[in-house]
């Protein structure tokens, strides 16, 4: 029973943060964090139920965790290259602009607007 409620609990959360998380994220890191909804299903269905996966389960779930790691380690490469090639750095402009538009008193743009 009380299992049945904590899945009450985190599902809603779960599809909320879902939902919300792609708009701040790019569709390719959206796919891979989708992938990794697949590998803790499998693992939770062996910590609560005991029903040990297949051999094969256990590559996938690495090769999902790789990708997702080579996808994480290229961001940074390119984000530092990015940096000493002397890019502006994006949040750093986003905050000076925010700080800019609070100082002029200027309301702030609907959630749908912010990126």
């Amino acid at each position: 029973m009380q299992r049945l409620l904590l899945m009450g609990l985190l599902l809603p959360l779960a599809y909320f943060l879902i939902q919300t998380g792609a708009r701040y994220l790019p569709g390719a890191e959206v796919s891979l964090v989708m992938l990794l909804e697949t590998l803790v299903g499998t693992l939770l269905v062996w910590w609560w139920v005991g029903e040990v996966p297949a051999p094969l389960a256990f590559v996938g779930g690495g090769m999902i965790v790789a990708a997702m790691l080579a996808s994480s380690l290229r961001d940074l490469y390119r984000q530092r290259r990015k940096a000493a090639e002397g890019a502006p750095d994006a949040r750093r402009l986003r905050d000076e602009a925010a700080e800019a538009s609070i100082a002029r008193g200027d309301p702030a743009p609907p959630v749908g607007e912010r990126h």
